[in-house]
């Protein structure tokens, strides 16, 4: 679980990726049904967010020159054809997903007041810092992505279009 000292910190930390923040209460029914919304959606928020290039867990060491791919048969020989192609596996841009962050009202009553949270559960989207999108009340996970679908398609916001990542990823194979 990640934890934040503030607010703020956790808006300033994500300021280059959508947020999803989940305001509940631990008594509110409804707030433990979106809680069960979310978690169903999860794969699909990953898959969301705008598109960089994000080195994979391997890249860990990049000074070290035996850090990298490499094609490997069943006897552990390395095919040496693949050189060229290692940054490009390695670093193939992807979505970044939209993490969501659960805010207790009930332990934070001030961050639900600055943020205008008057019913519960109260789903708000921050992009860049600012709020872009706000429901309050139970909403279905399958809503929640066509609505964060349309913000990319509709209004031009930072969610990835599947249709172009498809090309994108096409493009890139035939180019290596």
């Amino acid at each position: 679980m990640v934890k934040f000292k503030t607010f703020d910190e956790m808006i300033a930390n994500h300021r280059d990726t959508p947020l999803l923040i989940d305001f509940y209460a631990p008594w509110c029914g409804p707030c433990k049904m979106m809680k069960g919304e979310l978690g169903s959606i999860r794969p699909q928020l990953e898959k969301l967010g705008p598109i960089k290039v994000i080195p994979n867990d391997d890249d860990k060491n990049e000074n070290n020159d035996n850090d990298t791919l490499r094609a490997e048969d069943e006897d552990g020989n390395v095919d040496n054809d693949s050189g060229d192609c290692d940054d490009a596996v390695q670093h193939q841009p992807r979505p970044t997903g939209i993490p969501v962050y659960h805010v207790n009202t009930n332990k934070f009553p001030q961050v639900g007041a600055r943020n205008n949270i008057h019913g519960l559960p109260t789903l708000v989207l921050f992009y860049e810092g600012k709020e872009i999108w706000r429901n309050e009340g139970i909403i279905l996970g399958e809503d929640i992505v066509k609505t964060l679908t349309s913000l990319q398609e509709e209004e031009g916001c930072f969610l990835e279009n599947e249709k172009e990542k498809e090309v994108e990823d096409k493009i890139l194979v035939d180019e290596i």
